[in-house]
């Protein structure tokens, strides 16, 4: 992993139960981003690493190099209302992230084009739900 751009390691414990998360973050874990800085994806996130099906996971990432990449991925999209991240800048990031680790160009490209059109639902699912403030109608006096 190039240290540089993850200056933290990605220590995890493998949750092996049947929810969607398959990871939880035992300590912070970082990128740095040439365009957006650090971002650090917190202790105790739980992530499934890349939700690639497991068929096409074993040409394009066998030995789970995604998986650095794809926690800050995972960690932009649950959080982006809080840090104002666009769906773009969460998937460039991954884009930028595979690269630093060492991951070809072409299979950064299969991974981005992947979230770009297939990601809407993930991104989503994390929109704020929380409903506004009521209006409260008043009648002239």
């Amino acid at each position: 992993m190039n240290t540089e751009m993850f200056p933290l390691p990605l220590d995890v414990e493998n949750l092996s139960d049947d929810s969607q998360y398959h990871y939880k973050l035992l300590s912070d874990f970082s990128f740095i981003d040439p365009y957006l800085g650090l971002i650090t994806a917190k202790k105790d996130f739980l992530t499934d690493f890349a939700s690639v099906p497991r068929l096409f996971k074993s040409f394009v990432d066998s030995d789970n190099e995604s998986a650095p990449g794809a926690t800050i991925h995972d960690w932009m999209y649950e959080n982006h209302l809080e840090y104002g991240w666009t769906k773009e800048d969460a998937d460039l990031v991954l884009f930028r992230a595979l690269i630093a680790n060492g991951i070809s160009h072409e299979v950064a490209t299969i991974f981005y084009d992947c979230v770009r059109y297939f990601g809407h639902n993930a991104w989503n699912s994390h929109k704020d739900v929380t409903p506004g403030p009521e209006i409260l109608e008043t009648n002239p006096v």
